[in-house]
């Protein structure tokens, strides 16, 4: 057994082997046969060893472990099995070699004589291993601090294969083989001889106490004192010698437990293992394989850390474990017609079998009442007096007895009815018997009172209700009989208790309708039903019984249901709760299905023990003693598969890059009852909450990003006890390039420059159609141009000439000749101006921004009123005439506003050459312009503002007017190089410029 994990719990030893929970596995359930050592690590697992190799089991599946030496694979045998203070498996081959499985990794112990079979392995206070082996020239091993030592005949061990070391408490070694036994006293070197007789193939054992067992061919027995050989008077009486007992254990509760070849496994009661006591305490019990034990052949017996029993044999692996649900062995599985289970009111249940009657007192076990008859319906009435109806067959009345004060009447009723089912005494004595094919009747201890209904042959069931007055049932519907009628009870609805009816009973008042898919309570004219669909523990009832308190036991399809009445009144209110339960099935021991319809299958005694009739026996339930594993199953992550490969036992793992699909497979380690252990897991930043799996034990995701993940795991065993600590895996999963910073900097890099291309592309497009735009316009202006000068010019020429003409023919004292010159000085300068206007539509203007600027700046203050300024700052650039003309009458309507409107004293304008883009900035120190006109773009009816914006707008710039009260104004514009200059170097990769 291993040392520090000893069991916290141990089996009932009041309790009978047939009484224990048994399952049993074969080669059809998965698991190995020839099962010759079992062991349990500090993890949980169970680990067998087999003769076709090492296997592990979780209570879910039989896993085979693979060695990695090529001698030992799967397949390669195991005798013996140990596990280290420390918590390391140690494994002993069949083929030879030792071996030690910790972490999922092996390591082999090698020694050239160290290559025999292992027989047996032990480890001694001082941490060495003893390893006995199959040969006579190295009998024995030990291996301490990494070093191999053969231990031989100059350590006392005479010629002969050593099968068993057992390690005894006060730290002397135990070794035989057969016809033999001897001890290694703690710190000493020789081996010495106990002077005994020894059969063949010896097992030895200790119990609580420190006394030494043997078991062999010639039984089992205990030493007195174990170096001198002496056996304990009468404990050599304790097992028999029919077969060799070379696998004995004492559990936790001292109780003995045995196998060898041939006749299965034994048990001895622990008051029998203590002293010689009665000869009734001394029996022993055995088990085997007409009881449903894997093979007659047993290797080995071992006791969990939850007290659970394990049987390892040459068919496979039994197990036995507490049962809360137990099974009367006084009554045989062999009753036809089932069982009868009635509850009297002095507290008493009453079973009956095909052929007898049996009662078992508060408190007390089962007992024969009456052997010779069975009665199939009992009902009793207030005084006490039980009614019993034994049927004698088809045709013929049933005989009826009475039974009060334990003696039995049989009594011979006129016209006693044939095949009953039911029967009730109402409060004023009288009996209702309902059966077959019949009228329900009365019995008023006179004569009998019939009651039918039309269209109903029969009643199915009957129960009183009052002094004279009983409740009747059939076909979904409800009567009420007293001795005057019977009359129909409408609940306002057919489904008042929809499904094959049960039983009828009367409950504090109300009625409760037990029919196979749910229960109705009846409640003065309002009925209220509650059925499987809600409650699934309500399938296919076949019985209902109220236990003393607040206890309500329902038997279904599921098993048996406990739950407080006043929790399943409030159910019948309220539609929206569920009442608390708890429910014993197949795997608390109940085996077998309900007896069926109109037979009680549910009974409570006055102690609180529930009794139970199915198909396979009878069964009782004691709620004051139920067992409860208060024991947390300890977790553990058993593999992980990525993409479909699976790695063992992993820890701390780095997933390969891209991987896509992940599974994580866990167990909760508690053995006794695994199919009820749950679970609960996160993966943290993926899962917000712990989810709750169920009992399945992998946990699945896909797709998951880049990134360190940690998966968190608990569990709780079949009553609820969670292991908060669980177990945690961490993994990283890298990214891939395409996952990486590396590639989203790329893609944020790529997406900029595919932007900027698109900008510049979209830029240059621009440019272009502003530039076509402008070609188009100087086109325009030089026909303008060309028209004004052709046309317009040389007509006033010459109308010009033709009014010189005519003034020389006007005296000079008219004053007509001098109007007439004054028009004609006029219409010069008119001449000069459009000459001007000619030639600047026809000459380019962009030549020298600051000259023109300049000169419009003398022009729109020829008296010098105003203080100007004008800056430059960059190397000056040629200007598209276009553009030159719109900054111009920009600057032009600026300066307007500077001079007349503003009150300046100030004016500076300020030109910015860059590469990127033309700057022109007016502002002065005038009285500004009101916030008001800024946000609504201009004054109402002036349009300088504006123009100003549609004239930057056409260029492709941007105008900015700000303004704050005495503070000025700036009028600030800004072009695109592209647009502005008329020829900008241009670089390789400056897309924006035309070509």
């Amino acid at each position: 057994m291993l040392a520090g994990l000893q069991p916290a719990l141990a089996l009932d030893p009041a309790r009978s082997l047939a009484q224990y929970h048994h399952t049993r596995w074969t080669s059809d359930d998965g698991a190995p046969t020839e099962v010759r050592a079992i062991v349990q690590t500090p993890d949980g697992f169970l680990w067998l060893g087999a003769d076709d190799g090492l296997y592990r089991y979780d209570g879910a599946r039989f896993e085979p472990i693979a060695t990695p030496n090529p001698k030992h694979r799967h397949g390669s045998g195991v005798n013996a099995l140990l596990v280290t203070r420390s918590g390391a498996l140690v494994v002993g081959f069949d083929l030879g070699g030792v071996g030690v499985y910790e972490r999922g990794r092996f390591t082999y112990l090698e020694h050239r004589r160290v290559r025999a079979t292992v027989r047996a392995i032990a480890e001694d206070k001082d941490g060495a291993l003893w390893v006995a082996l199959g040969s006579n020239n190295s009998q024995l091993a030990r291996f301490h601090n990494g070093v191999w030592r053969i231990m031989g005949a100059d350590w006392g061990l005479p010629p002969g294969m050593l099968t068993t070391i057992h390690p005894a408490r006060d730290g002397t070694l135990w070794f035989g083989r057969d016809h033999w036994l001897g001890y290694l006293a703690p710190g000493t070197q020789t081996i010495r001889t106990v002077q005994t007789s020894v059969g063949v193939g010896p097992g030895l054992a200790e119990d609580g106490a420190g006394r030494l067992w043997i078991g062999d061919s010639l039984g089992v027995r205990r030493f007195a004192d174990p170096r001198s050989g002496r056996i304990a008077p009468g404990s050599a009486e304790l097992v028999a010698t029919a077969s060799r007992w070379s696998h004995i254990l004492v559990d936790h509760d001292q109780n003995l437990w045995g196998g060898g070849f041939g006749a299965g496994l034994f048990r001895v009661r622990a008051q029998a293992t203590a002293t010689r006591g009665p000869a009734q305490s001394r029996k022993v019990e055995g088990f085997n394989v007409k009881d449903g034990l894997t093979g007659e052949v047993v290797w080995a017996v071992f006791e969990d850390r939850e007290g659970t029993i394990w049987v390892g044999t040459n068919g496979g692996l039994d197990r036995f474990r507490h049962a809360n649900v137990m099974r009367q062995p006084i009554i045989g599985a062999d009753s036809p017609f089932g069982y009868s289970i009635t509850a009297t009111l002095a507290g008493a249940v009453l079973v009956g079998d095909r052929k007898a009657l049996f009662k078992a007192e508060p408190g007390q076990g089962l007992k024969p009442w009456f052997s010779d008859f069975n009665p199939g319906v009992i009902c009793e009435g207030r005084s006490g007096v039980l009614w019993m109806f034994a049927a004698q067959g088809a045709g013929r009345p049933d005989r009826v007895f009475r039974v009060q004060d334990g003696r039995r009447t049989e009594v011979r009723l006129p016209s006693a009815p044939s095949r009953t089912r039911a029967c009730a005494v109402d409060d004023a004595g009288g009996l209702w018997v309902t059966a077959e094919d019949a009228p329900a009747r009365r019995w008023d201890g006179a004569r009998w009172r019939a009651y039918r209904a039309e269209d109903i042959p029969d009643f199915s069931s009957v129960v009183a209700n009052g002094a004279g007055r009983a409740l009747l049932v059939r076909n979904r519907r409800l009567f009420q009989a007293d001795a005057e009628s019977l009359k129909p009870i409408d609940y306002g609805a057919e489904r008042f208790f929809p499904g094959n009816l049960v039983q009828i009973r009367r409950d504090r008042g109300a009625t409760i309708v037990v029919s196979s898919n749910g229960l109705t309570r009846l409640d003065k004219d309002q009925a209220r039903f509650i059925g499987d669909d809600r409650l699934s523990w309500l399938q296919d009832i076949n019985g209902l019984a109220r236990a003393p308190g607040d206890a309500t036991w329902v038997r279904a399809k599921g098993g048996v249901t406990q739950v407080r009445a006043s929790d399943l009144d409030r159910a019948f209110h309220d539609q929206a709760f569920t009442p608390p339960s708890r429910t014993f099935s197949l795997l608390d021991g109940l085996v077998g299905s309900g007896t069926g319809a109109l037979r009680d299958a549910v009974a409570v005694g006055g102690d609180g023990r529930v009794w139970l009739a199915t198909t396979s026996g009878v069964f009782v339930i004691d709620p004051r003693n139920l067992y409860r594993n208060r024991i947390a199953p300890p977790v553990s992550i058993t593999s992980m598969t990525v993409d479909g490969k699976a790695t063992l036992q992993p820890q701390d793992v780095v997933l390969p890059k891209g991987a896509r699909s992940l599974q994580i497979d866990y167990a909760g380690l508690s053995l006794s009852t695994p199919e009820r252990v749950k679970f609960r897991y996160k993966l943290g930043g993926v899962d917000r909450d712990w989810v709750d799996p169920g009992r399945r034990r992998q946990a699945f995701y896909t797709n998951l990003k880049p990134g360190r993940y940690v998966f968190q795991v608990k569990a709780a065993n079949e009553d609820g006890v969670w292991n908060e600590t669980g177990a945690s895996l961490r993994f990283e999963l890298p990214p891939t390039f395409a996952q990486s910073k590396l590639f989203a900097a790329l893609c944020i890099l790529a997406g900029a420059l595919a932007a900027w291309l698109a900008y510049a592309l979209r830029l240059r497009q621009v440019s272009r159609s502003i530039q076509s735009r402008m070609q188009d316009r100087i086109a325009e202006r030089e026909r303008i141009a060309r028209d004004l000068h052709d046309t317009l010019l040389q007509g006033m020429q010459g109308l010009m000439l033709k009014f010189h003409a005519a003034t020389r023919h006007v005296p000079e004292d008219l004053p007509a000749h001098r109007q007439l010159e004054s028009a004609l000085d006029r219409a010069d300068d008119v001449m000069r101006e459009a000459r001007e206007r000619v030639r600047s539509l026809r000459t380019a203007s962009g030549e020298d921004l600051t000259l023109t600027l300049t000169e419009l700046a003398a022009r729109a203050d020829p008296d010098r009123k105003v203080e100007t300024r004008l800056l430059t700052e960059g190397a000056v650039q040629s200007l598209d005439p276009i553009v030159a003309d719109e900054i111009e009458m920009i600057v032009g309507e600026a300066l307007f506003n500077a001079y007349r409107h503003a009150k300046a004293k100030l004016v500076v304008i300020e030109v910015t050459y860059d590469p990127r883009q033309l700057g022109v900035r007016v502002r002065d120190d005038g009285v500004g312009i009101e916030q008001a006109v800024l946000v609504a773009g201009g004054r109402q009816g002036h349009f300088g503002l504006t123009g100003m914006r549609e004239r930057a707008a056409r260029i492709g710039g941007a105008l900015a007017i700000r303004s704050r009260p005495a503070a000025g104004v700036e009028v600030e514009l800004v072009v695109p190089s592209s647009s502005a200059y008329r020829a900008a170097p241009r670089r390789w990769w400056d897309l924006r410029r035309p070509v």
